[in-house]
Order: structure tokens, then sequence, then C-alpha cells
């Protein structure tokens, strides 16, 4: 489930940069850099949304970050700070308060739930 959350995200990202966004009941294609656009939307057609989809794949990375094995924590070290990092630009770039709201009170609890000791749930 995680993965795919994380393929949707990537999806909606290719989606942005070729131009393609819903219009009605059809998907057409813009300009990127189209003037009358001021936020990203993707595929979704609402910015909101999207920033939520970027959001929910945020959270698919922070929970995937504990997965044991070689070449999880090769993907952990070199994958998902990437990701994370580029979710992060197009959910800012959506315009979403909710979402960069959402965001803050996902990155203090991911910092609890990683910081071994006292601050931790275990404790």
């Amino acid at each position: 489930m995680y993965w795919t959350l994380i393929v949707l995200a990537l999806m909606q990202i290719a989606a942005t940069m070729l131009g393609i966004q819903l219009q009605g009941d059809e998907f057409i294609q813009d300009d990127v850099l189209s003037a009358g656009r001021k936020r990203v939307e993707g595929m979704t057609g609402n910015a909101n949304t999207m920033g939520f989809v970027m959001l929910m794949a945020i959270w698919a990375c922070m929970m995937l970050w504990k997965c044991e094995g070689r070449v999880m924590k090769m993907i952990r070290i070199v994958l998902f700070p990437g990701l994370m990092a580029l979710f992060t630009y197009y959910m800012i770039q959506t315009g979403s308060r909710k979402s960069l709201l959402t965001l803050g009170l996902l990155v203090a609890g991911w910092m609890v739930w990683m910081i071994p000791g006292r601050f931790s749930l275990k404790a």
C-alpha cells in the first residue's frame, strides 16, 4: 500500500511537469508555465487534493523508513530523503495550508517516533 501511494504521487508530479490537468470531465494538456495557473493541481483538478496526495506519499516514506533488510537500508539512505524533499516541494507549490500544517504535525510525530530514549513511546 505504501509503495502504491509513492507511485501515485510520482504520477501526479509527472502529470504536473507535462502540463496534464483535469478540467471538467476530461484531461487537457496545458502549458506548464501557463500564467493562468497559480497553484499546482496535477491530475486531481484540485490543489488541496494534490497537497494531500503528496502528504500521503511523505507519510508512506516515513512508514517504510523502519523496514529491515540490506536493500531497504540502501533505499532508505538514498531514495527516501530525496523523495520526501520532492513531495514536500510539490506540496508547497499547491498552496494548501491544510497540507502544510498537517506536514508539520506529521514531521513532529515522526521525530518523536524516531528518537530513542525518553521522548519515544517505548519509554
